[in-house]
């Protein structure tokens, strides 16, 4: 039996997490799970015994922190293909690279810097803050990519400044593509400039820093796609009945 309510989880899920002081609460309450603070003391511990960058590359749990933190997490992503990228030399990036990658390699500076960045107190909080902030908006989403992405739009919006770094990251442009009603086939099988092009004619940037219509634009596109997968399950149900 299908019922309407039921069908639009995600937009009542994401409309009830970015209620005033959800996203503080959310942070908080995660930060406080015990498994949470047993991985921020690891992190925290045993990066001050790491004496260079592959031995770092080279320890699974410390990676995993580390790609959490920069939105990473959860992404198909191989040990050789990101030790690579980890040892690029940030200054000399492609500039239409995921901006989370770009933002994990020039964070941690291994090319330039070796291993100092991992004894600066500041960069080593800014990491585990958004490893906790990163962290909450997955548990929240409550494995909903859809909601996960949106709450990772609705916090990165605000410091978007050009249609290029929403079309390199593959979250943000997931949901501009949802909010704009265009095709997940049709987006496909277009070239770069292409989704570039249909992106920035229905994206303006400079809106972005209003929470009110960045709120109002992830709702239509969580909305947009709820309501074809409502209708595709019960054309399904329709046509098994037939």
């Amino acid at each position: 039996m299908f019922s309407v309510a039921g069908a639009f989880q995600g937009i009542s899920l994401f409309s009830r997490l970015t209620k005033k002081g959800g996203a503080t609460d959310q942070s908080a309450q995660f930060a406080r799970r015990k498994d949470v603070q047993g991985e921020v003391s690891f992190f925290r511990e045993k990066i001050k015994t790491i004496k260079n960058p592959q031995e770092f590359l080279n320890n699974p749990r410390l990676m995993q922190f580390a790609l959490t933190a920069f939105g990473l997490g959860g992404e198909k992503i191989s040990k050789a293909n990101l030790d690579r990228a980890m040892m690029t030399d940030g200054a000399n990036l492609n500039s239409g690279i995921d901006p989370r990658v770009r933002d994990m390699i020039t964070g941690f500076d291994f090319f330039r810097s070796g291993v100092e960045k991992l004894s600066d107190p500041a960069f080593v909080d800014k990491v585990v803050r958004q490893y906790v902030e990163n962290g909450a908006e997955k548990n929240a989403a409550n494995g909903s990519t859809d909601v996960a992405n949106a709450l990772y739009f609705r916090r990165r919006a605000a410091s978007i400044t050009n249609v290029s770094e929403i079309v390199a990251d593959p979250a943000l442009l997931q949901v501009a593509v949802d909010s704009l009603g265009m095709s997940g086939e049709a987006v496909k099988k277009m070239s770069l400039p292409q989704i570039h092009a249909a992106i920035a004619k229905g994206v303006d940037v400079s809106k972005l820093k209003d929470q009110a219509f960045v709120d109002s634009f992830i709702k239509r596109g969580l909305v947009r796609k709820e309501m074809a997968e409502f209708r595709a399950s019960r054309n399904s149900l329709v046509d098994f009945l037939a």
